[in-house]
């Protein structure tokens, strides 16, 4: 019997054995063994994979619920101001929201960038953050919006935006 394991890292995960039942002590040779391993390590890629793409989806999902769960508009938008990602409270104030729709066209029903843009101010002054009090004519409501640049090494930056409401409670 020929045994191969599984390893991460140096670390055994699991192993896959071989046996030729047909010819009783039969000795794999170098061929053989070096197919077999081949195989073993194809295998035990695919299982790293397939547990690495399982813990991602259910980290996606535990930060989908906590982005959620927030009582806040929170939506992440490329240097082109397309959305790439919002949370179920900016689609609920929202209703036309959409993946690569223009925020400023969403938001605040424009064809063109808003003034005091935040993603604007971050570019002009290369500051990571920026705050600022916002009165969002499509919908009617005042929100302090706190944006953020990602800094993305290989990639183009993206910025996230939270926009929590100021309306005062009647």
């Amino acid at each position: 019997m020929l045994q191969c394991a599984f390893k991460d890292k140096g670390v055994r995960f699991g192993a896959l054995g071989f046996d030729d039942c047909q010819h009783e002590g039969h000795r794999p040779n170098s061929k053989e063994i070096e197919t077999l391993s081949l195989l073993a390590d194809i295998i035990g890629s695919y299982i790293l994979k397939e547990r690495s793409q399982k813990m991602l989806a259910a980290n996606f999902q535990i930060q989908e619920s906590i982005l959620n769960s927030l009582r806040q508009w929170v939506f992440v938008v490329n240097l082109k101001w397309e959305l790439i990602y919002f949370n179920d409270e900016l689609r609920r104030f929202f209703p036309d929201t959409g993946l690569g729709k223009k925020c400023f066209s969403v938001l605040q029903g424009r064809d063109v960038p808003c003034e005091n843009c935040p993603l604007e101010e971050m570019r002009r002054t290369g500051n990571s953050t920026y705050t600022i009090k916002s009165c969002f004519s499509k919908s009617g409501l005042s929100a302090t919006v706190n944006a953020a640049a990602i800094r993305r090494e290989g990639g183009d930056d993206i910025y996230t935006f939270c926009a929590l409401d100021i309306r005062k409670e009647d």
